[in-house]
């Protein structure tokens, strides 16, 4: 018996319903009505002006923006929870069953009988760092300003176990980070804390000793230092004292090396220089496979498409959390942006060297191979892989037409080298910049 063949779905708009009220209307809570996320919290005579009608709903929703008189009678709590949910405190959506016409005699607006607070939970970071610090759940977490940090290092000494192995990374170079292992022996004085590095602690590394900032080491062994010392730098790192303080321009050695001051105009042309010849390599290698193999141009596209729109949603994804975490806006948006465009740049040179696969292939297996002789580890394969794959491409370009491939790179490769020049430039001297207006206060 022949199965029926479904008939194809037929998309219908989505019926709307006849609103009460329009944009610009005075309305109010009708009385006994509580708030759609905290039902302790009574809305009964708060009173606003609808700006916006949604009726796509049954029955329609209403965003209104609270009057002065509201937000003056609202109950601390309730700000308190806003702030901590990242919530609009000056509007609300509500139903239209909710509210009313507002009349002229203001309305009786009322308070809460019994605020329920929730328990704190030992499962929930946030709800850990405010039992450190005193809170309820109805609280905010507060900024790492130096009377917390002390609240929080009197904690911290009274329940850390010392001494603890721990490990850490520093910057040894561009796009470089060098991981080291020590011994933390114990907390400096809660004096010597500040809002710039939070707790310090005193590490052991074989004949030497440092100070460093508690929020960049982690602890490898002991899981009880682990979570206590991840949830304060979890606090530490998102919740400053000065949202707009600038970052450090650059990482010191945490062991045998003396504080360096901020990079002079060498140190910022070394860095230029650096970034100038990655440029200048990426730009060398596509700029040949697309001057001298045939399709370079069509894989070239395609897996910037295809990456970039992958990058895109993943960059969006993460700026997402970062605006949540962190209550800026726009975080989705400049993610998703930057995402798509890093993306899009490596899938460019991804889809161009694809197409020259007998190429890309051949010098990947001999780099992986010569990789591993050196470094004998999965990332000297990596490297070596990575740089063999981009040797054969090109070998296979200057094979195809070396003229055409030798006027390609070089043409990349100035090109490659200016628009990474430049925008590391843009980078470098806005962290320079930021740094001197910092310093002069």
């Amino acid at each position: 018996m022949s199965k029926k063949k479904k008939r194809p779905r037929r998309w219908k708009p989505r019926p709307t319903f006849p609103a009460k009220f329009a944009v610009g209307a005075q309305v109010r809570v009708k009385p006994a009505t509580t708030d759609p996320d905290f039902a302790d919290i009574p809305l009964g005579g708060w009173a606003g002006t609808i700006r916006e009608v949604d009726q796509r709903s049954d029955p329609p929703t209403y965003l209104l923006e609270w009057g002065e008189r509201t937000l003056d009678h609202m109950h601390p709590v309730y700000r308190k929870r806003c702030e901590r949910d990242g919530l609009e405190l000056e509007s609300m959506w509500l139903s239209e069953k909710d509210i009313e016409p507002d009349a002229s005699e203001p309305a009786v607006i009322e308070q809460p009988s019994s605020i329920v607070t929730r328990p704190l939970r030992l499962d929930d970071q946030d709800d850990r760092i405010r039992a450190v610090l005193g809170l309820t759940s109805d609280d905010p977490l507060p900024p790492a300003n130096e009377e917390n940090l002390r609240r929080y290092h009197r904690y911290l000494t009274t329940h850390l176990s010392f001494p603890f192995q721990a490990k850490g990374s520093v910057e040894t170079g561009p796009f470089e980070q060098t991981a080291y292992a020590f011994t933390v022996v114990g907390l400096l004085d809660a004096d010597q804390c500040d809002d710039e590095d939070g707790v310090l602690c005193e590490a052991e590394w074989k004949d030497e000793s440092a100070e460093l900032p508690l929020a960049e080491i982690e602890a490898t062994i002991n899981p009880h230092n682990r979570r206590l010392i991840e949830d304060y730098s979890y606090w530490f790192g998102n919740w400053p004292a000065d949202a707009f303080t600038a970052p450090a321009f650059a990482q010191q050695m945490p062991f045998g090396s003396n504080p360096a001051p901020p990079p002079g105009k060498w140190g910022l042309l070394k860095a230029l220089v650096g970034y100038g010849l990655y440029g200048a390599t990426y730009g060398a290698v596509l700029g040949s496979l697309l001057a001298a193999v045939e399709g370079a141009r069509t894989g070239a596209l395609v897996g910037a498409a295809v990456l970039g729109l992958a990058g895109c949603v993943a960059g969006a994804k993460y700026g997402m959390l970062v605006e949540v975490v962190n209550r800026i806006r726009y975080g989705s948006l400049v993610g998703g942006t930057l995402g798509a465009v890093a993306s899009g740049v490596v899938g460019a040179l991804l889809g161009a060297m694809v197409v020259a696969f007998a190429g890309t292939l051949g010098g990947g297996v001999v780099g992986g191979l010569v990789g591993r002789l050196v470094k004998r580890n999965a990332v000297g394969l990596f490297v070596g892989a990575a740089v063999g794959a981009g040797l054969g491409a090109v070998g296979l370009a200057f094979h195809q037409d070396w003229e055409e491939a030798l006027t390609g790179s070089l043409h990349g490769a100035w090109m490659g080298a200016g628009a990474v020049m430049l925008l590391a430039s843009v980078v470098l001297g806005s962290q320079v910049l930021a740094d001197h207006n910092r310093a002069n206060g």
